[in-house]
Protein backbone atom coordinates (compact mmCIF):
# COMPACT_ATOMS: atom_id res chain seq x y z
CA UNK A 1 0.00 0.00 0.00
CA UNK A 2 1.18 3.47 -0.80
CA UNK A 3 1.61 5.41 2.42
CA UNK A 4 -0.21 4.92 5.70
CA UNK A 5 -3.79 3.66 5.82
CA UNK A 6 -4.70 6.82 7.71
CA UNK A 7 -3.76 8.84 4.64
CA UNK A 8 -6.00 6.72 2.40
CA UNK A 9 -9.66 7.41 1.80
CA UNK A 10 -12.34 5.15 0.36
CA UNK A 11 -15.37 6.79 -1.25
CA UNK A 12 -18.53 4.71 -1.67
CA UNK A 13 -20.78 6.02 -4.45
CA UNK A 14 -24.43 5.02 -4.83
CA UNK A 15 -27.41 6.46 -6.65
CA UNK A 16 -30.16 5.50 -4.24
CA UNK A 17 -31.08 5.67 -0.57
CA UNK A 18 -28.20 4.49 1.64
CA UNK A 19 -29.39 2.74 4.80
CA UNK A 20 -27.78 1.53 8.00
CA UNK A 21 -27.86 -1.97 6.47
CA UNK A 22 -25.86 -0.69 3.48
CA UNK A 23 -23.30 0.84 5.83
CA UNK A 24 -22.48 -2.68 6.99
CA UNK A 25 -22.96 -4.82 3.92
CA UNK A 26 -21.26 -2.47 1.44
CA UNK A 27 -18.16 -2.39 3.58
CA UNK A 28 -18.07 1.14 5.01
CA UNK A 29 -18.00 -0.21 8.55
CA UNK A 30 -15.28 -2.72 7.67
CA UNK A 31 -13.00 -0.14 6.04
CA UNK A 32 -13.39 2.17 9.02
CA UNK A 33 -12.46 -0.66 11.38
CA UNK A 34 -9.34 -1.21 9.27
CA UNK A 35 -8.33 2.43 9.75
CA UNK A 36 -9.41 4.00 6.45
CA UNK A 37 -11.18 7.33 6.13
CA UNK A 38 -14.52 6.88 4.37
CA UNK A 39 -17.12 8.97 2.59
CA UNK A 40 -20.50 8.02 1.13
CA UNK A 41 -21.72 9.94 -1.89
CA UNK A 42 -25.37 9.63 -2.85
CA UNK A 43 -25.93 10.99 -6.35
CA UNK A 44 -29.29 12.61 -6.83
CA UNK A 45 -31.25 14.75 -9.25
CA UNK A 46 -33.80 17.43 -8.45
CA UNK A 47 -34.70 17.13 -4.80
CA UNK A 48 -33.18 15.11 -2.00
CA UNK A 49 -34.08 11.41 -2.02
CA UNK A 50 -32.74 10.84 1.47
CA UNK A 51 -35.37 9.97 4.04
CA UNK A 52 -34.75 10.56 7.73
CA UNK A 53 -36.37 7.25 8.63
CA UNK A 54 -34.40 5.14 6.18
CA UNK A 55 -31.08 6.81 5.64
CA UNK A 56 -27.76 6.35 7.34
CA UNK A 57 -26.98 9.57 9.20
CA UNK A 58 -23.20 9.64 9.48
CA UNK A 59 -21.25 12.87 9.05
CA UNK A 60 -19.36 11.20 6.20
CA UNK A 61 -22.52 10.82 4.08
CA UNK A 62 -23.13 13.42 1.35
CA UNK A 63 -26.15 13.83 -0.92
CA UNK A 64 -24.78 15.38 -4.13
CA UNK A 65 -26.23 16.77 -7.32
CA UNK A 66 -24.00 16.96 -10.39
CA UNK A 67 -22.24 20.20 -9.44
CA UNK A 68 -21.76 19.00 -5.87
CA UNK A 69 -20.30 15.77 -7.21
CA UNK A 70 -17.73 17.62 -9.32
CA UNK A 71 -16.74 19.90 -6.44
CA UNK A 72 -16.36 16.98 -4.08
CA UNK A 73 -14.35 15.01 -6.62
CA UNK A 74 -11.86 17.87 -7.00
CA UNK A 75 -11.14 17.79 -3.27
CA UNK A 76 -10.06 14.15 -3.27
CA UNK A 77 -6.39 13.29 -2.96
CA UNK A 78 -4.37 10.81 -4.99
CA UNK A 79 -4.72 8.12 -2.33
CA UNK A 80 -8.50 8.01 -2.70
CA UNK A 81 -10.17 4.80 -3.85
CA UNK A 82 -13.67 4.75 -5.33
CA UNK A 83 -16.16 1.93 -4.90
CA UNK A 84 -19.24 2.42 -7.04
CA UNK A 85 -22.45 0.46 -6.50
CA UNK A 86 -24.09 1.18 -9.84
CA UNK A 87 -27.13 -0.98 -10.44
CA UNK A 88 -28.56 1.63 -12.80
CA UNK A 89 -25.48 2.00 -15.02
CA UNK A 90 -25.49 5.77 -14.68
CA UNK A 91 -22.14 6.72 -13.21
CA UNK A 92 -19.49 5.55 -15.67
CA UNK A 93 -19.14 8.87 -17.47
CA UNK A 94 -19.28 10.94 -14.29
CA UNK A 95 -16.55 8.98 -12.56
CA UNK A 96 -14.30 9.25 -15.58
CA UNK A 97 -14.31 13.04 -15.62
CA UNK A 98 -10.84 12.97 -14.09
CA UNK A 99 -9.91 9.54 -15.36
CA UNK A 100 -10.03 7.92 -11.92
CA UNK A 101 -9.74 4.20 -11.35
CA UNK A 102 -12.91 2.80 -9.84
CA UNK A 103 -14.14 -0.49 -8.44
CA UNK A 104 -17.60 -1.00 -9.90
CA UNK A 105 -19.94 -3.46 -8.19
CA UNK A 106 -22.41 -5.34 -10.40
CA UNK A 107 -24.98 -8.08 -9.93
CA UNK A 108 -24.32 -8.55 -6.23
CA UNK A 109 -27.68 -10.25 -5.73
CA UNK A 110 -27.32 -12.48 -8.79
CA UNK A 111 -30.44 -14.56 -9.35
CA UNK A 112 -32.90 -15.40 -12.14
CA UNK A 113 -35.56 -13.50 -10.22
CA UNK A 114 -36.17 -11.23 -13.19
CA UNK A 115 -36.28 -13.60 -16.18
CA UNK A 116 -36.72 -10.73 -18.61
CA UNK A 117 -33.37 -9.20 -17.63
CA UNK A 118 -30.85 -10.98 -19.82
CA UNK A 119 -27.65 -10.16 -21.64
CA UNK A 120 -29.38 -8.66 -24.67
CA UNK A 121 -31.23 -6.25 -22.38
CA UNK A 122 -28.02 -5.30 -20.60
CA UNK A 123 -26.21 -4.78 -23.91
CA UNK A 124 -29.03 -2.58 -25.16
CA UNK A 125 -28.73 -0.32 -22.13
CA UNK A 126 -24.95 -0.06 -22.20
CA UNK A 127 -24.24 0.33 -25.93
CA UNK A 128 -22.36 3.58 -26.41
CA UNK A 129 -24.46 4.63 -29.37
CA UNK A 130 -27.62 4.47 -27.29
CA UNK A 131 -26.77 7.10 -24.69
CA UNK A 132 -30.08 8.89 -25.33
CA UNK A 133 -31.95 5.74 -24.36
CA UNK A 134 -29.88 5.49 -21.21
CA UNK A 135 -30.85 9.03 -20.28
CA UNK A 136 -34.47 8.37 -21.17
CA UNK A 137 -34.66 5.34 -18.92
CA UNK A 138 -33.24 4.79 -15.46
CA UNK A 139 -30.63 7.53 -15.26
CA UNK A 140 -32.91 10.33 -16.37
CA UNK A 141 -33.42 11.37 -12.76
CA UNK A 142 -29.64 11.80 -12.27
CA UNK A 143 -28.85 13.70 -15.45
CA UNK A 144 -31.79 16.04 -14.93
CA UNK A 145 -29.57 17.89 -12.47
CA UNK A 146 -26.65 18.28 -14.91
CA UNK A 147 -26.29 21.94 -15.94
CA UNK A 148 -26.72 22.46 -19.66
CA UNK A 149 -23.09 23.50 -20.01
CA UNK A 150 -22.03 20.01 -18.89
CA UNK A 151 -24.54 17.89 -20.80
CA UNK A 152 -22.50 17.64 -23.99
CA UNK A 153 -19.28 16.78 -22.15
CA UNK A 154 -21.05 14.11 -20.06
CA UNK A 155 -22.49 12.53 -23.19
CA UNK A 156 -19.09 12.55 -24.87
CA UNK A 157 -17.50 11.01 -21.80
CA UNK A 158 -20.01 8.19 -21.81
CA UNK A 159 -19.30 7.58 -25.48
CA UNK A 160 -15.54 7.93 -25.70
CA UNK A 161 -13.52 8.62 -22.58
CA UNK A 162 -14.76 5.46 -20.91
CA UNK A 163 -12.38 3.56 -23.20
CA UNK A 164 -9.33 5.31 -21.77
CA UNK A 165 -9.09 3.44 -18.46
CA UNK A 166 -9.85 -0.07 -17.38
CA UNK A 167 -11.69 -0.40 -14.08
CA UNK A 168 -12.03 -3.18 -11.56
CA UNK A 169 -15.45 -4.65 -12.18
CA UNK A 170 -16.46 -6.74 -9.17
CA UNK A 171 -19.26 -9.05 -10.26
CA UNK A 172 -20.94 -11.84 -8.34
CA UNK A 173 -20.81 -15.41 -9.64
CA UNK A 174 -19.98 -16.92 -12.99
CA UNK A 175 -23.73 -17.12 -13.67
CA UNK A 176 -24.09 -13.35 -13.63
CA UNK A 177 -20.98 -12.80 -15.72
CA UNK A 178 -22.19 -15.31 -18.30
CA UNK A 179 -25.85 -14.36 -18.48
CA UNK A 180 -26.16 -10.70 -17.56
CA UNK A 181 -22.84 -8.93 -17.96
CA UNK A 182 -22.58 -7.20 -21.32
CA UNK A 183 -19.56 -7.47 -23.59
CA UNK A 184 -19.30 -3.69 -23.34
CA UNK A 185 -18.68 -3.98 -19.59
CA UNK A 186 -16.25 -6.87 -19.99
CA UNK A 187 -14.18 -4.85 -22.47
CA UNK A 188 -13.80 -1.81 -20.23
CA UNK A 189 -12.93 -3.61 -17.02
CA UNK A 190 -10.61 -5.99 -15.25
CA UNK A 191 -13.04 -8.56 -13.91
CA UNK A 192 -13.05 -9.78 -10.31
CA UNK A 193 -15.59 -12.54 -9.65
CA UNK A 194 -16.98 -13.05 -6.14
CA UNK A 195 -19.89 -14.78 -4.48
CA UNK A 196 -23.26 -13.01 -4.26
CA UNK A 197 -23.56 -10.35 -1.58
CA UNK A 198 -26.24 -12.24 0.37
CA UNK A 199 -23.73 -15.06 0.86
CA UNK A 200 -21.72 -12.62 3.01
CA UNK A 201 -24.36 -13.07 5.70
CA UNK A 202 -23.92 -16.84 5.51
CA UNK A 203 -20.20 -16.35 6.13
CA UNK A 204 -20.80 -13.92 9.00
CA UNK A 205 -23.50 -16.02 10.67
CA UNK A 206 -21.26 -19.06 10.35
CA UNK A 207 -18.40 -17.23 12.06
CA UNK A 208 -20.78 -16.43 14.90
CA UNK A 209 -21.61 -20.09 15.36
CA UNK A 210 -25.37 -19.56 15.05
CA UNK A 211 -27.54 -22.62 14.53
CA UNK A 212 -31.11 -22.76 13.32
CA UNK A 213 -33.81 -22.71 16.02
CA UNK A 214 -36.82 -23.22 13.70
CA UNK A 215 -39.20 -21.47 16.08
CA UNK A 216 -41.03 -19.09 13.75
CA UNK A 217 -42.24 -18.40 10.23
CA UNK A 218 -40.83 -15.33 8.49
CA UNK A 219 -42.42 -13.20 5.79
CA UNK A 220 -39.82 -11.31 3.74
CA UNK A 221 -41.58 -8.20 2.49
CA UNK A 222 -40.77 -6.49 -0.81
CA UNK A 223 -42.57 -3.24 -0.06
CA UNK A 224 -45.20 -3.48 -2.80
CA UNK A 225 -48.02 -2.27 -0.54
CA UNK A 226 -46.14 0.86 0.48
CA UNK A 227 -44.12 3.67 -1.10
CA UNK A 228 -40.97 1.78 -1.92
CA UNK A 229 -37.84 3.81 -2.61
CA UNK A 230 -36.90 1.71 -5.62
CA UNK A 231 -40.30 2.32 -7.20
CA UNK A 232 -39.77 6.07 -6.69
CA UNK A 233 -36.61 5.86 -8.78
CA UNK A 234 -38.40 3.94 -11.52
CA UNK A 235 -41.44 6.22 -11.39
CA UNK A 236 -43.47 3.06 -11.00
CA UNK A 237 -47.18 3.21 -10.26
CA UNK A 238 -48.17 2.62 -6.64
CA UNK A 239 -51.27 0.97 -5.25
CA UNK A 240 -54.32 2.96 -4.23
CA UNK A 241 -55.27 3.36 -0.56
CA UNK A 242 -58.04 0.79 -1.03
CA UNK A 243 -55.72 -1.71 -2.74
CA UNK A 244 -53.17 -1.20 0.04
CA UNK A 245 -55.79 -1.83 2.74
CA UNK A 246 -57.17 -4.91 0.98
CA UNK A 247 -53.63 -6.21 0.41
CA UNK A 248 -52.82 -6.09 4.11
CA UNK A 249 -56.16 -7.68 4.98
CA UNK A 250 -55.42 -10.60 2.67
CA UNK A 251 -51.98 -11.00 4.19
CA UNK A 252 -53.33 -10.88 7.73
CA UNK A 253 -55.94 -13.49 6.88
CA UNK A 254 -53.22 -15.76 5.52
CA UNK A 255 -50.95 -15.16 8.51
CA UNK A 256 -53.67 -15.98 11.03
CA UNK A 257 -54.49 -19.23 9.23
CA UNK A 258 -50.84 -20.28 9.09
CA UNK A 259 -50.16 -19.39 12.71
CA UNK A 260 -53.10 -21.56 13.72
CA UNK A 261 -52.00 -24.41 11.46
CA UNK A 262 -48.30 -24.42 12.38
CA UNK A 263 -48.66 -23.26 16.01
CA UNK A 264 -45.90 -20.65 15.73
CA UNK A 265 -45.75 -16.89 15.15
CA UNK A 266 -45.14 -15.14 11.85
CA UNK A 267 -42.54 -12.38 11.98
CA UNK A 268 -42.17 -9.64 9.38
CA UNK A 269 -38.76 -8.96 7.82
CA UNK A 270 -39.22 -5.46 6.45
CA UNK A 271 -37.75 -4.20 3.21
CA UNK A 272 -34.94 -1.74 4.01
CA UNK A 273 -35.99 0.81 1.37
CA UNK A 274 -39.67 0.90 2.27
CA UNK A 275 -41.49 3.64 4.20
CA UNK A 276 -43.77 1.75 6.59
CA UNK A 277 -46.65 3.28 8.52
CA UNK A 278 -48.20 2.53 11.90
CA UNK A 279 -50.97 0.44 10.35
CA UNK A 280 -48.69 -1.54 8.01
CA UNK A 281 -49.25 -5.28 8.42
CA UNK A 282 -52.24 -4.50 10.62
CA UNK A 283 -49.97 -3.33 13.42
CA UNK A 284 -47.59 -6.31 13.50
CA UNK A 285 -43.99 -5.59 14.42
CA UNK A 286 -41.75 -4.99 11.41
CA UNK A 287 -38.12 -6.02 11.90
CA UNK A 288 -35.49 -4.28 9.78
CA UNK A 289 -31.90 -5.25 8.91
CA UNK A 290 -32.12 -8.77 10.34
CA UNK A 291 -33.56 -10.78 7.45
CA UNK A 292 -30.72 -13.38 7.25
CA UNK A 293 -30.98 -14.18 10.98
CA UNK A 294 -34.77 -14.36 10.79
CA UNK A 295 -34.56 -16.81 7.90
CA UNK A 296 -31.95 -18.93 9.69
CA UNK A 297 -34.21 -19.28 12.74
CA UNK A 298 -37.44 -19.93 10.80
CA UNK A 299 -39.31 -23.13 10.09
CA UNK A 300 -40.65 -21.64 6.84
CA UNK A 301 -40.11 -18.58 4.62
CA UNK A 302 -42.95 -16.69 2.91
CA UNK A 303 -42.11 -14.09 0.26
CA UNK A 304 -43.09 -12.62 -3.09
CA UNK A 305 -40.11 -11.07 -4.89
CA UNK A 306 -37.49 -10.79 -2.15
CA UNK A 307 -33.86 -11.43 -3.08
CA UNK A 308 -33.66 -13.18 0.29
CA UNK A 309 -35.03 -16.25 -1.46
CA UNK A 310 -31.45 -17.40 -2.06
CA UNK A 311 -30.80 -17.44 1.68
CA UNK A 312 -33.97 -19.45 2.24
CA UNK A 313 -32.76 -21.91 -0.38
CA UNK A 314 -29.27 -22.08 1.11
CA UNK A 315 -30.67 -22.91 4.56
CA UNK A 316 -33.06 -25.40 2.91
CA UNK A 317 -36.23 -23.84 4.28
CA UNK A 318 -39.71 -24.60 2.93
CA UNK A 319 -40.62 -21.61 0.74
CA UNK A 320 -44.07 -20.26 -0.05
CA UNK A 321 -44.20 -17.66 -2.84
CA UNK A 322 -47.35 -15.55 -2.59
CA UNK A 323 -48.88 -13.28 -5.20
CA UNK A 324 -51.59 -10.65 -5.42
CA UNK A 325 -53.60 -9.58 -8.48
CA UNK A 326 -53.03 -5.93 -7.58
CA UNK A 327 -49.34 -6.38 -8.41
CA UNK A 328 -50.29 -6.50 -12.10
CA UNK A 329 -50.32 -2.68 -12.12
CA UNK A 330 -46.82 -2.44 -10.65
CA UNK A 331 -44.29 -2.42 -13.49
CA UNK A 332 -40.59 -3.19 -13.67
CA UNK A 333 -39.07 -2.36 -17.06
CA UNK A 334 -42.43 -2.84 -18.73
CA UNK A 335 -43.22 -6.17 -17.05
CA UNK A 336 -45.73 -6.41 -14.23
CA UNK A 337 -44.66 -7.79 -10.88
CA UNK A 338 -47.43 -10.39 -10.79
CA UNK A 339 -45.92 -12.18 -13.79
CA UNK A 340 -42.36 -11.73 -12.47
CA UNK A 341 -43.27 -13.28 -9.11
CA UNK A 342 -45.10 -16.18 -10.77
CA UNK A 343 -42.13 -16.82 -13.06
CA UNK A 344 -39.75 -16.74 -10.11
CA UNK A 345 -41.78 -19.42 -8.34
CA UNK A 346 -41.68 -21.57 -11.47
CA UNK A 347 -37.92 -21.09 -11.95
CA UNK A 348 -37.10 -22.07 -8.38
CA UNK A 349 -39.89 -24.62 -8.00
CA UNK A 350 -41.24 -23.14 -4.75
CA UNK A 351 -44.73 -23.66 -3.39
CA UNK A 352 -46.98 -20.97 -4.86
CA UNK A 353 -50.18 -19.32 -3.67
CA UNK A 354 -52.35 -16.60 -5.22
CA UNK A 355 -53.90 -14.58 -2.38
CA UNK A 356 -57.01 -14.00 -4.48
CA UNK A 357 -57.61 -17.66 -5.32
CA UNK A 358 -56.42 -20.44 -3.02
CA UNK A 359 -57.66 -23.37 -0.98
CA UNK A 360 -56.79 -23.59 2.71
CA UNK A 361 -55.51 -27.12 2.14
CA UNK A 362 -52.60 -25.63 0.17
CA UNK A 363 -51.26 -24.02 3.35
CA UNK A 364 -50.22 -27.39 4.76
CA UNK A 365 -48.30 -28.44 1.64
CA UNK A 366 -45.41 -25.97 1.67
CA UNK A 367 -42.15 -27.79 0.98
CA UNK A 368 -38.46 -27.25 0.30
CA UNK A 369 -37.42 -26.95 -3.32
CA UNK A 370 -36.01 -29.83 -5.36
CA UNK A 371 -32.48 -30.74 -4.21
CA UNK A 372 -31.07 -30.54 -7.74
CA UNK A 373 -32.43 -27.00 -8.16
CA UNK A 374 -31.16 -26.07 -4.70
CA UNK A 375 -27.64 -27.27 -5.49
CA UNK A 376 -27.75 -25.40 -8.80
CA UNK A 377 -28.85 -22.17 -7.09
CA UNK A 378 -26.09 -22.42 -4.48
CA UNK A 379 -23.38 -23.33 -6.97
CA UNK A 380 -24.33 -20.84 -9.68
CA UNK A 381 -26.08 -17.95 -7.95
CA UNK A 382 -24.52 -17.73 -4.52
CA UNK A 383 -21.00 -19.03 -4.13
CA UNK A 384 -17.67 -18.77 -5.83
CA UNK A 385 -15.18 -21.47 -4.87
CA UNK A 386 -12.41 -18.91 -4.47
CA UNK A 387 -14.30 -16.66 -2.05
CA UNK A 388 -16.36 -18.97 0.17
CA UNK A 389 -14.59 -18.01 3.42
CA UNK A 390 -14.18 -14.29 2.89
CA UNK A 391 -16.67 -11.43 2.72
CA UNK A 392 -16.96 -8.97 -0.16
CA UNK A 393 -15.73 -5.99 1.96
CA UNK A 394 -12.65 -8.07 2.78
CA UNK A 395 -12.13 -8.72 -0.95
CA UNK A 396 -12.47 -5.00 -1.71
CA UNK A 397 -9.99 -4.07 1.01
CA UNK A 398 -7.44 -6.45 -0.48
CA UNK A 399 -7.81 -4.72 -3.84
CA UNK A 400 -7.49 -1.25 -2.28
CA UNK A 401 -4.45 -2.23 -0.22
CA UNK A 402 -2.57 -3.31 -3.37
CA UNK A 403 -3.01 0.02 -5.15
Amino acid sequence: MKGSILNNKVVFIVDYCFTQRDYHRYGVEYFEQKGYQTEIWILRAQGNFLNDTLSYKGNNCFSLDFVGFIKRLKKMGKNTSYICYAPYDNIYGLLLLRNREVMIMKGMGAQPQYPFWDQSHSDAILQTNKIKKIIARKIKWILSSVPSAYKKSVTELCRHQIKKRRHKLVASTQYYVKNSLSQFEKNLSDLVITHAMNYDRVVELGRGGLESKDNQIVFCDSGFLEVDYDSMILNSQTLSALERKEGYQKLECLFEKMEELYKMPIVIAGHPHTLYREDSFCGREIILDRTPELILHSRMVILNASSAINLAIYYNKPILTINDNSFRKLLYFGHNWYDIIKNQAQIYGTSYLDLDDYNDEELGKVSVINSLIRNKVIDELMIDNNTTNITIPEILEKIVSKK
